[in-house]
């Protein structure tokens, strides 16, 4: 899976790159060179707290690591699968980037 870049709208930036640093980097694209970045979205924030909750909520139901353990392997999976259906990348501002 790859998220599309917001100048060329080529789908050239890995999904999982940016996922695994959960929104806080910087992505250069490969074919115009633009650097973009997570767009903020409170909703996603909103459902990625609620998964986080629901693991922590089954392991304590249950009393038991390993119901934990299968809960949060599921809500991540759900999250990134949300997240690479939803969440959209925007132009960095160049006064931001480092």
């Amino acid at each position: 899976m790859h998220m599309t870049c917001p100048k060329c709208q080529v789908d050239s930036i890995p999904f999982g790159k940016m996922w695994l640093r959960s929104g806080f980097g910087a992505y250069r694209c490969p074919s115009c060179g633009a650097t973009s970045r997570v767009k903020k979205s409170v909703p996603l924030m909103i459902v990625s707290l609620c998964l986080g909750g629901l693991s922590a909520g089954f392991g304590l139901f249950f009393r038991s690591w390993i119901v934990f353990g299968v809960a949060f392997i599921a809500v991540v999976a759900l999250d990134a699968l949300i997240d690479s259906r939803f969440r959209r990348l925007e132009i960095a501002d160049a006064k931001n980037e480092p």
